[in-house]
């Protein structure tokens, strides 16, 4: 009768009904063999019927293997690093006072599942840590290595691997399922890199769009014969790199931050995929610090506010929000293109009382309401109708700093330009009468300018009701500081800003509506007669 010992190693043959990997016996008992899979990381170890596994050896379907010890597990104690020695050290000692001076039969009970886990909870760890332990150690032989690093599949950090062998690295190409023995792959030398490195160069910057493209492009360049007359001739096949060497070696120069940068050019990179490294809040003192203005083209058509049947167009939104607070401090809806005098009347609303406006439009408010009255410190703006000399003159009458900002960044006063999405939001501007998203227009269906309802006076309303629900619902939680949680401030905007105004964060400047009108409107020396006042021809 055949004799299974303690850790010898069964290997499947051709033919093996019984196994499909190689596998380590733990111990005979009675008519079945307790085996474990052979590897670094097994499986639960399970039972085979002795008679079976001998009758397979016997037949030639399984055979005995002599025992190869792995390289990693062949090391003194002199060839191994602090870092292997207590990590090895550590893993024995988890599962030393389980297998010490026990076979494997004697923990493999069927009181096996709560053995494990009482021992866990005395050791502190998770049982699962335990069964991958007690594995390892039985499939590697049941010796205090078992729990070193493989480290001989591992390649130095930094360091080419050698080729000396020959071999062409990389899984071999198959087709329907046979090994193409020349399938174009050569072994890379170092011209080849540099060539590969141009090539995918050309991907990763956005000069070629498809990666089949650069490699055309480097087998024209580099590996097509020249004939006697100098004229192109033919590519020598198998003395070019292959389109899949080219992507894997290719992405070895070029990381994803690259091609990111390059294909999508630094204007949308800075604006959309950019490191946040602040935020807009930081470094202000208080309600009224920094101002940001912006306008844009509201999602709605109008009608004329004297005849119905009239279409006046889609209206300019400008709105001024403050930094610190996230509250709107002032708007302004026009018909005139962003252009200065629109940008003085947001102005204008945000540095006086409010009561008086809303008025105007039906709507009754207190002063606590919108309490924006004030001169901000800064008034940030774009490169548009700030950037002029009427911009100068309001700054040198009023004191206020304007920055403004370079080109192709909206992302610096990110503020203003999130506010036009919740503001749409918050009105449902595509649901409204003549709004522009109402629908997908097909051939033959009713313009959806043709349902607007609204004038420009219906609609300044509908943007007052928007921006007094704005300032009092939206939550902005994360711009409380300690102070302000001990204060139980809500946080709103509304709420932030009384409470800077409260704490008096910063000594902010209120003007008379005279004095606003005086640096907002413009001036020039006239001629006054009897029959009037002439102002620019006028």
């Amino acid at each position: 009768m055949l004799n299974l010992r303690v850790n010898c190693i069964v290997s499947p043959v051709e033919g093996s009904e019984l196994l499909e990997k190689p596998v380590r016996i733990l111990g005979v008992r009675d008519d079945f063999v307790v085996v474990i899979e052979l590897g670094t990381n097994p499986t639960k170890p399970w039972r085979l019927e002795k008679s079976l596994l001998a009758e397979e050896i016997d037949s030639g379907a399984a055979v005995i293997s002599p025992e190869m010890v792995p390289v990693h597990l062949l090391r003194s104690d002199d060839e191994l690093s602090d870092n292997e020695k207590n990590s090895r050290d550590k893993n024995w000692n988890l599962v030393r006072s389980l297998v010490e001076n026990q076979d494997a039969l004697d923990i493999l009970t069927s009181n096996f599942g709560a053995l494990v886990a009482n021992h866990a909870m005395e050791m502190g760890v998770d049982r699962k840590q335990i069964y991958r332990l007690l594995y390892r150690y039985w499939s590697m032989g049941q010796t205090r290595n078992a729990f070193l690093w493989n480290t001989s599949a591992c390649g130095g950090r930094g360091k080419e691997k050698s080729r000396a062998s020959g071999v062409i690295p990389g899984r071999p190409a198959k087709y329907l399922g046979v090994i193409v023995s020349d399938d174009g792959a050569i072994m890379l030398e170092k011209r080849h890199m540099a060539h590969i490195r141009l090539a995918y160069g050309r991907v990763a910057s956005g000069k070629c769009g498809k990666l089949k493209d650069a490699h055309k492009w480097m087998l024209n360049k580099f590996y097509r014969e020249t004939k006697p007359d100098g004229s192109k001739g033919n590519v020598a096949r198998g003395s070019y790199p292959s389109i899949y060497q080219l992507r894997h070696n290719g992405k070895l120069f070029f990381d994803d931050l690259y091609k990111l940068k390059k294909r999508g050019g630094a204007i949308r990179y800075n604006k959309d995929h950019r490191a946040l490294v602040g935020s807009a809040s930081q470094g202000l003192v208080g309600a009224g610090h920094r101002y940001e203005i912006d306008s844009t083209i509201a999602d709605v058509y109008l009608v004329h506010r004297v005849n119905r049947l009239w279409l006046i167009g889609r209206p300019v939104l400008y709105v001024v929000v403050d930094t610190f607070t996230r509250m709107i401090v002032g708007i302004h809806v026009g018909l005139e293109g962003p252009s200065w005098n629109g940008a003085r009347h947001a102005i204008y609303n945000a540095y006086t009382p409010k009561k008086d406006f809303c008025k105007r439009y039906n709507i009754d408010i207190d002063e606590a309401d919108w309490p924006c009255s004030h001169l901000p410190v800064e008034l940030v703006a774009d490169r548009a109708e700030l950037l002029s000399e009427a911009g100068e003159t309001m700054t040198n009458t009023l004191g206020t700093v304007v920055k403004i900002l370079p080109p192709f960044r909206p992302d610096w006063k990110s503020i203003i330009e999130s506010r036009f999405r919740l503001i749409n939001e918050n009105l449902d501007l595509k649901f409204v009468p003549g709004g522009v998203d109402a629908r997908k227009m097909e051939r033959g269906d009713r313009d959806y300018q043709l349902d607007a309802i609204l004038d420009i006076d219906e609609f300044t309303e509908m943007v007052i009701v928007g921006v007094l629900a704005h300032n009092k619902s939206l939550r902005v939680p994360h711009l409380l500081n300690r102070e302000m949680i001990a204060a139980a401030v809500e946080p709103t905007p509304l709420g932030i800003w009384n409470w800077s105004m409260e704490n008096n964060l910063l000594n902010t400047k209120i003007v008379s509506p005279a004095e606003l009108k005086i640096a907002l409107l413009p001036s020039q020396e006239c001629r006054i007669s009897r029959g009037g006042i002439n102002f620019q021809g006028v």
